[in-house]
Protein backbone atom coordinates (compact mmCIF):
# COMPACT_ATOMS: atom_id res chain seq x y z
CA UNK A 1 0.00 0.00 0.00
CA UNK A 2 1.55 3.03 -1.31
CA UNK A 3 1.13 6.59 0.75
CA UNK A 4 0.63 10.16 -1.70
CA UNK A 5 1.80 13.17 0.22
CA UNK A 6 0.84 16.80 -1.04
CA UNK A 7 1.82 19.68 -0.26
CA UNK A 8 -1.73 21.37 0.31
CA UNK A 9 -5.50 20.67 -0.96
CA UNK A 10 -4.64 23.47 -3.80
CA UNK A 11 -5.33 22.50 -7.21
CA UNK A 12 -2.24 23.06 -8.45
CA UNK A 13 0.20 20.86 -10.58
CA UNK A 14 2.10 18.64 -8.05
CA UNK A 15 -1.30 17.79 -6.26
CA UNK A 16 -3.10 17.27 -9.40
CA UNK A 17 -0.82 14.97 -10.86
CA UNK A 18 -0.43 13.21 -7.20
CA UNK A 19 -4.48 12.53 -7.25
CA UNK A 20 -4.35 11.19 -11.42
CA UNK A 21 -1.46 8.68 -9.90
CA UNK A 22 -3.48 7.71 -7.25
CA UNK A 23 -6.67 6.88 -9.26
CA UNK A 24 -4.50 4.97 -11.70
CA UNK A 25 -2.75 3.05 -9.44
CA UNK A 26 -6.09 2.34 -7.79
CA UNK A 27 -7.23 1.24 -11.28
CA UNK A 28 -4.31 -1.85 -11.54
CA UNK A 29 -5.09 -3.24 -7.81
CA UNK A 30 -2.94 -1.24 -5.98
CA UNK A 31 -4.34 0.16 -2.76
CA UNK A 32 -2.85 4.13 -2.31
CA UNK A 33 -3.96 7.23 -0.32
CA UNK A 34 -3.40 10.64 -0.72
CA UNK A 35 -3.21 13.43 2.56
CA UNK A 36 -2.11 17.04 2.12
CA UNK A 37 0.11 18.47 5.08
CA UNK A 38 -1.87 21.60 5.79
CA UNK A 39 -5.28 22.97 4.20
CA UNK A 40 -5.15 25.16 0.70
CA UNK A 41 -5.98 28.59 0.72
CA UNK A 42 -8.23 28.47 -2.53
CA UNK A 43 -12.17 27.92 -2.56
CA UNK A 44 -13.20 24.24 -4.17
CA UNK A 45 -9.65 22.08 -2.44
CA UNK A 46 -9.26 18.54 -3.60
CA UNK A 47 -10.94 16.19 -0.91
CA UNK A 48 -7.98 15.15 0.95
CA UNK A 49 -7.16 14.39 4.79
CA UNK A 50 -5.19 16.86 6.07
CA UNK A 51 -2.64 15.92 8.95
CA UNK A 52 -2.14 19.68 10.16
CA UNK A 53 -2.48 23.54 9.75
CA UNK A 54 1.40 24.09 8.68
CA UNK A 55 2.82 21.04 7.13
CA UNK A 56 6.48 21.47 9.40
CA UNK A 57 4.57 21.38 12.72
CA UNK A 58 5.85 18.78 14.99
CA UNK A 59 2.03 17.71 15.16
CA UNK A 60 1.37 17.42 11.19
CA UNK A 61 5.43 15.35 11.66
CA UNK A 62 3.62 13.26 13.66
CA UNK A 63 0.57 12.24 11.94
CA UNK A 64 2.59 11.34 9.11
CA UNK A 65 5.24 8.94 11.32
CA UNK A 66 1.68 7.25 12.26
CA UNK A 67 0.98 6.81 8.73
CA UNK A 68 4.55 6.33 7.56
CA UNK A 69 4.35 3.35 9.46
CA UNK A 70 0.99 2.03 8.59
CA UNK A 71 2.21 1.79 4.76
CA UNK A 72 4.99 -0.22 2.74
CA UNK A 73 6.11 2.79 0.28
CA UNK A 74 5.71 6.70 1.12
CA UNK A 75 5.79 8.75 -1.86
CA UNK A 76 6.56 12.71 -1.13
CA UNK A 77 5.00 14.89 -4.73
CA UNK A 78 6.91 18.52 -4.62
CA UNK A 79 9.68 20.08 -2.91
CA UNK A 80 7.24 21.48 -0.32
CA UNK A 81 7.02 18.17 1.18
CA UNK A 82 10.13 16.85 1.49
CA UNK A 83 11.61 18.01 4.51
CA UNK A 84 8.22 16.76 6.37
CA UNK A 85 8.69 13.12 5.05
CA UNK A 86 12.14 12.92 5.72
CA UNK A 87 11.72 14.27 9.72
CA UNK A 88 8.34 11.52 9.56
CA UNK A 89 10.85 8.41 8.18
CA UNK A 90 13.47 8.86 11.03
CA UNK A 91 13.55 5.28 12.51
CA UNK A 92 11.16 3.85 10.23
CA UNK A 93 11.34 0.78 8.16
CA UNK A 94 9.53 1.81 5.44
CA UNK A 95 10.92 3.67 2.61
CA UNK A 96 10.04 7.37 0.67
CA UNK A 97 10.49 8.07 -2.43
CA UNK A 98 10.79 11.65 -3.22
CA UNK A 99 9.07 12.67 -6.79
CA UNK A 100 10.59 16.09 -8.01
CA UNK A 101 8.49 18.24 -9.83
CA UNK A 102 10.76 21.08 -10.68
CA UNK A 103 13.85 22.20 -12.00
CA UNK A 104 17.08 21.66 -9.40
CA UNK A 105 19.53 23.77 -11.13
CA UNK A 106 17.03 26.57 -10.66
CA UNK A 107 15.59 25.86 -6.95
CA UNK A 108 18.83 24.07 -5.37
CA UNK A 109 20.83 27.40 -4.19
CA UNK A 110 18.77 27.81 -1.07
CA UNK A 111 19.79 28.63 2.27
CA UNK A 112 21.13 25.46 4.33
CA UNK A 113 20.35 23.63 0.74
CA UNK A 114 22.22 20.07 1.98
CA UNK A 115 20.33 20.20 5.07
CA UNK A 116 17.23 21.25 3.11
CA UNK A 117 17.45 18.99 0.03
CA UNK A 118 20.58 17.30 -0.20
CA UNK A 119 20.73 14.68 3.01
CA UNK A 120 16.42 14.04 2.51
CA UNK A 121 17.14 13.33 -0.92
CA UNK A 122 20.36 10.97 -0.40
CA UNK A 123 17.95 9.40 2.59
CA UNK A 124 15.12 8.63 0.05
CA UNK A 125 15.10 5.10 -1.40
CA UNK A 126 14.87 6.33 -4.77
CA UNK A 127 14.05 10.22 -6.05
CA UNK A 128 11.95 10.08 -9.07
CA UNK A 129 12.19 13.55 -11.54
CA UNK A 130 10.37 14.32 -15.08
CA UNK A 131 13.15 14.54 -17.38
CA UNK A 132 16.45 13.17 -17.83
CA UNK A 133 18.03 16.95 -16.88
CA UNK A 134 16.65 16.52 -13.55
CA UNK A 135 17.98 13.63 -12.79
CA UNK A 136 21.43 14.54 -13.98
CA UNK A 137 21.75 17.84 -11.87
CA UNK A 138 20.20 15.61 -8.38
CA UNK A 139 23.27 13.59 -8.88
CA UNK A 140 25.40 15.73 -9.39
CA UNK A 141 23.88 18.76 -7.10
CA UNK A 142 23.35 16.62 -4.22
CA UNK A 143 25.03 13.84 -4.71
CA UNK A 144 22.56 11.18 -4.89
CA UNK A 145 23.86 7.61 -5.87
CA UNK A 146 22.71 7.52 -9.53
CA UNK A 147 21.13 4.03 -9.42
CA UNK A 148 18.50 5.85 -6.47
CA UNK A 149 17.50 8.04 -9.42
CA UNK A 150 15.34 7.21 -12.36
CA UNK A 151 12.81 9.19 -14.44
CA UNK A 152 9.55 8.25 -14.55
CA UNK A 153 7.04 10.77 -16.63
CA UNK A 154 4.53 13.04 -15.77
CA UNK A 155 1.37 11.74 -17.06
CA UNK A 156 -2.07 12.85 -16.89
CA UNK A 157 -5.71 11.33 -17.32
CA UNK A 158 -6.39 11.55 -21.02
CA UNK A 159 -10.01 10.88 -20.00
CA UNK A 160 -9.85 13.99 -17.92
CA UNK A 161 -8.61 15.97 -20.22
CA UNK A 162 -9.19 16.16 -24.43
CA UNK A 163 -9.79 17.80 -27.38
CA UNK A 164 -12.95 20.03 -27.15
CA UNK A 165 -15.98 20.21 -29.71
CA UNK A 166 -16.98 23.51 -31.17
CA UNK A 167 -19.49 23.70 -28.80
CA UNK A 168 -17.66 22.83 -25.84
CA UNK A 169 -15.17 25.43 -26.72
CA UNK A 170 -17.90 28.29 -27.53
CA UNK A 171 -19.14 27.53 -23.84
CA UNK A 172 -15.79 27.33 -22.16
CA UNK A 173 -15.32 30.88 -23.23
CA UNK A 174 -18.17 32.47 -22.46
CA UNK A 175 -17.86 30.22 -18.67
CA UNK A 176 -14.44 32.21 -17.84
CA UNK A 177 -16.16 35.76 -19.93
CA UNK A 178 -13.86 35.25 -22.93
CA UNK A 179 -14.27 36.88 -26.19
CA UNK A 180 -16.60 34.38 -28.20
CA UNK A 181 -14.55 34.92 -31.64
CA UNK A 182 -11.26 36.17 -32.72
CA UNK A 183 -7.84 34.45 -30.66
CA UNK A 184 -7.64 33.94 -27.31
CA UNK A 185 -4.45 32.66 -25.88
CA UNK A 186 -3.71 31.52 -22.15
CA UNK A 187 -1.06 31.09 -19.01
CA UNK A 188 -2.25 29.05 -16.39
CA UNK A 189 0.04 29.15 -13.41
CA UNK A 190 0.40 31.21 -10.12
CA UNK A 191 1.16 34.86 -10.05
CA UNK A 192 4.48 34.80 -8.88
CA UNK A 193 8.07 35.72 -9.38
CA UNK A 194 9.28 32.59 -11.21
CA UNK A 195 6.38 32.46 -13.45
CA UNK A 196 6.83 35.65 -14.43
CA UNK A 197 3.45 36.62 -15.75
CA UNK A 198 3.99 40.16 -16.57
CA UNK A 199 6.37 38.88 -19.27
CA UNK A 200 3.30 37.57 -20.91
CA UNK A 201 1.44 40.27 -20.46
CA UNK A 202 4.27 42.46 -21.63
CA UNK A 203 4.04 39.98 -25.14
CA UNK A 204 0.67 40.75 -26.14
CA UNK A 205 1.84 44.78 -26.71
CA UNK A 206 2.73 43.24 -29.97
CA UNK A 207 0.03 40.97 -31.14
CA UNK A 208 -3.24 43.35 -31.12
CA UNK A 209 -5.42 41.10 -32.40
CA UNK A 210 -4.97 38.77 -29.64
CA UNK A 211 -6.37 38.12 -26.30
CA UNK A 212 -4.74 36.94 -22.88
CA UNK A 213 -6.23 34.78 -20.65
CA UNK A 214 -4.59 34.55 -17.21
CA UNK A 215 -5.50 31.39 -15.09
CA UNK A 216 -3.85 31.62 -11.14
CA UNK A 217 -3.46 33.46 -8.54
CA UNK A 218 -0.58 34.86 -5.99
CA UNK A 219 1.23 37.96 -5.20
CA UNK A 220 1.70 39.58 -8.00
CA UNK A 221 -2.17 39.74 -9.16
CA UNK A 222 -2.34 43.26 -8.24
CA UNK A 223 0.37 43.71 -10.73
CA UNK A 224 -0.57 42.09 -13.70
CA UNK A 225 -3.82 43.61 -12.98
CA UNK A 226 -2.51 47.33 -13.36
CA UNK A 227 -0.75 45.88 -16.14
CA UNK A 228 -3.76 44.47 -18.12
CA UNK A 229 -5.67 47.56 -17.56
CA UNK A 230 -3.44 49.13 -20.04
CA UNK A 231 -3.92 47.21 -23.07
CA UNK A 232 -8.16 48.07 -22.97
CA UNK A 233 -9.35 44.85 -22.03
CA UNK A 234 -7.38 42.55 -23.96
CA UNK A 235 -6.03 40.50 -21.10
CA UNK A 236 -8.46 38.80 -18.33
CA UNK A 237 -7.05 37.79 -15.07
CA UNK A 238 -9.65 35.30 -14.05
CA UNK A 239 -7.98 34.09 -10.16
CA UNK A 240 -7.49 30.45 -9.64
CA UNK A 241 -9.81 27.72 -11.06
CA UNK A 242 -11.11 24.75 -9.92
CA UNK A 243 -10.84 22.40 -12.98
CA UNK A 244 -7.98 23.87 -15.84
CA UNK A 245 -9.93 21.60 -18.78
CA UNK A 246 -12.29 24.37 -19.73
CA UNK A 247 -9.61 27.12 -19.64
CA UNK A 248 -7.41 25.16 -21.94
CA UNK A 249 -10.81 24.01 -23.91
CA UNK A 250 -11.30 28.17 -24.12
CA UNK A 251 -7.40 28.84 -25.81
CA UNK A 252 -5.88 28.58 -28.66
CA UNK A 253 -2.53 27.87 -27.44
CA UNK A 254 -0.51 28.36 -24.18
CA UNK A 255 2.04 31.38 -23.33
CA UNK A 256 4.18 30.38 -20.37
CA UNK A 257 6.85 32.87 -19.77
CA UNK A 258 8.43 31.37 -16.69
CA UNK A 259 11.98 32.06 -15.40
CA UNK A 260 11.72 27.93 -14.28
CA UNK A 261 9.59 25.24 -15.50
CA UNK A 262 9.06 21.47 -14.65
CA UNK A 263 7.17 19.53 -17.30
CA UNK A 264 4.12 21.71 -17.76
CA UNK A 265 1.89 21.46 -20.53
CA UNK A 266 1.06 17.70 -20.35
CA UNK A 267 -2.65 18.65 -19.62
CA UNK A 268 -2.78 21.93 -22.20
CA UNK A 269 -1.21 18.80 -24.71
CA UNK A 270 -4.10 16.23 -23.96
CA UNK A 271 -5.92 19.62 -24.62
CA UNK A 272 -4.85 19.49 -28.59
CA UNK A 273 -2.97 22.76 -27.26
CA UNK A 274 0.08 24.22 -28.45
CA UNK A 275 2.60 25.96 -26.18
CA UNK A 276 5.40 28.72 -26.44
CA UNK A 277 7.59 27.66 -23.26
CA UNK A 278 11.35 28.52 -22.37
CA UNK A 279 13.39 26.14 -22.79
CA UNK A 280 14.62 25.39 -19.12
CA UNK A 281 13.18 22.39 -17.51
CA UNK A 282 11.67 19.89 -19.19
CA UNK A 283 9.94 21.47 -21.25
CA UNK A 284 12.00 20.33 -24.55
CA UNK A 285 10.91 17.15 -23.85
CA UNK A 286 7.61 17.95 -25.26
CA UNK A 287 7.91 21.26 -27.05
CA UNK A 288 9.77 21.71 -30.43
CA UNK A 289 8.86 22.99 -33.76
CA UNK A 290 6.34 20.43 -33.96
CA UNK A 291 4.33 21.24 -30.85
CA UNK A 292 4.66 24.97 -30.25
CA UNK A 293 7.87 27.03 -30.04
CA UNK A 294 10.85 26.83 -27.85
CA UNK A 295 12.10 30.52 -26.53
CA UNK A 296 15.98 31.34 -24.65
CA UNK A 297 15.03 31.38 -20.66
CA UNK A 298 14.77 34.89 -19.49
CA UNK A 299 14.17 36.16 -23.26
CA UNK A 300 12.56 39.83 -23.88
CA UNK A 301 9.02 39.93 -24.07
CA UNK A 302 8.86 40.90 -27.95
CA UNK A 303 10.75 37.32 -28.58
CA UNK A 304 7.97 35.35 -26.84
CA UNK A 305 5.66 37.31 -29.05
CA UNK A 306 7.24 36.60 -32.38
CA UNK A 307 7.21 33.00 -31.22
CA UNK A 308 3.12 32.84 -30.51
CA UNK A 309 2.67 34.48 -33.51
CA UNK A 310 3.97 32.19 -34.88
CA UNK A 311 2.49 29.23 -33.04
CA UNK A 312 -0.46 30.73 -33.77
CA UNK A 313 -0.17 30.68 -37.79
CA UNK A 314 -0.36 26.88 -37.60
CA UNK A 315 -2.16 26.12 -34.39
CA UNK A 316 -4.14 23.23 -35.17
CA UNK A 317 -1.37 21.29 -36.69
CA UNK A 318 1.13 21.95 -33.59
CA UNK A 319 -1.73 20.91 -31.06
CA UNK A 320 -2.41 17.64 -33.22
CA UNK A 321 1.15 16.96 -32.98
CA UNK A 322 1.36 17.56 -29.11
CA UNK A 323 -1.80 15.45 -28.81
CA UNK A 324 -0.08 12.54 -30.30
CA UNK A 325 3.05 12.98 -28.54
CA UNK A 326 1.51 12.99 -25.36
CA UNK A 327 -0.96 10.35 -25.79
CA UNK A 328 1.93 8.12 -26.64
CA UNK A 329 3.95 8.76 -23.74
CA UNK A 330 2.63 11.01 -21.25
CA UNK A 331 -0.37 9.67 -19.87
CA UNK A 332 -1.47 8.19 -16.37
CA UNK A 333 -1.74 4.52 -17.48
CA UNK A 334 2.42 5.15 -18.96
CA UNK A 335 3.16 6.55 -15.58
CA UNK A 336 1.01 4.58 -13.17
CA UNK A 337 3.27 1.20 -15.20
CA UNK A 338 7.12 2.85 -14.41
CA UNK A 339 5.29 3.11 -10.55
CA UNK A 340 4.64 -0.26 -10.29
CA UNK A 341 8.26 -1.30 -11.73
CA UNK A 342 9.44 1.27 -9.14
CA UNK A 343 7.45 -0.59 -6.02
CA UNK A 344 8.85 -4.35 -7.68
CA UNK A 345 12.62 -2.58 -7.22
CA UNK A 346 12.14 -1.67 -4.09
CA UNK A 347 10.19 -4.90 -2.66
CA UNK A 348 13.20 -6.47 -3.91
Amino acid sequence: MSLHVCHTTDRRGAELSCVDLVRALRELGVRSKAIALQPGTTENPLDLPVLGTHGRTPLAVAHLRKMTSEHDFVIAHGASTLLATYLSSMGSSTPYVYRMIGDPRFWGAVRFHDLRIGRPLRRAAQVVTLWQGAADAVIELHGVAPERVQVIVNGRDPGAFRPPTPEERHEARARFGLPADGTVVGLLGALRWEKDPLRAVEALRDLPDVHLAIAGDGPLRADVERAAASLGGRVSVLGAITDPQPFHWAIAALLLTSRSEGLPVTEGGLCGVPAVAPDGGGTADLVDEQTGRLVAADSAADVYAEALGAVLADAPARGRSLLERCHASFTTTVAADQWLELFSQLRR
